[in-house]
């Protein structure tokens, strides 16, 4: 309703057409069904894979039923070349954005070891031997996700 009283025209949407596949979408998520619409995306992602509309839809569902890996792949398909529109590339950052926070977190350990001069003047390459129980092993161990505390 326009708020006239009057109905707003309805418009004849092709069936199975992207458009139609977004409406869908998108009226599963307001009715609070995310998952469903997920799944909704996942069949118009695979029917109309060079929709980059459909590509953000299928990303914005899964971010909303809290699939951000989900959300990444299909983000991962568009590329900042393929945009055609600013409106598009600004949706797709909003949607990095919301899985992935604005920040990012890196690790970085500086040790500081002695070494020899190869003789055969290869790349030199530290590895470490951590014992157990020292502190460089313990920060290891609690990063086990990103180091391994036996190398």
């Amino acid at each position: 309703s326009d708020g006239s009283g009057r109905d707003a025209p309805l418009v004849e949407i092709e069936p199975l057409s992207p458009v139609w596949y977004i409406e869908t979408i998108r009226r599963l998520l307001h009715a609070g069904r995310a998952r469903e619409s997920y799944q909704m995306a996942r069949l118009a992602a695979n029917r109309h894979p060079q929709s980059f509309d459909v590509r953000l839809a299928a990303a914005n569902a899964a971010a909303a039923s809290g699939r951000c890996v989900l959300a990444k792949r299909h983000l991962a398909q568009i590329t900042g070349d393929d945009m055609t529109t600013l409106w598009q590339s600004r949706r797709r950052d909003s949607l990095l954005a919301s899985c992935d926070g604005p920040w990012q977190r890196r690790v970085v350990l500086d040790i500081i070891t002695g070494y020899r001069p190869s003789l055969s003047d290869r790349a030199r390459h530290a590895e470490m031997r951590l014992e157990p129980g020292s502190r460089l092993h313990g920060v290891s161990a609690r990063l086990c996700g990103l180091c391994d505390p036996a190398r």
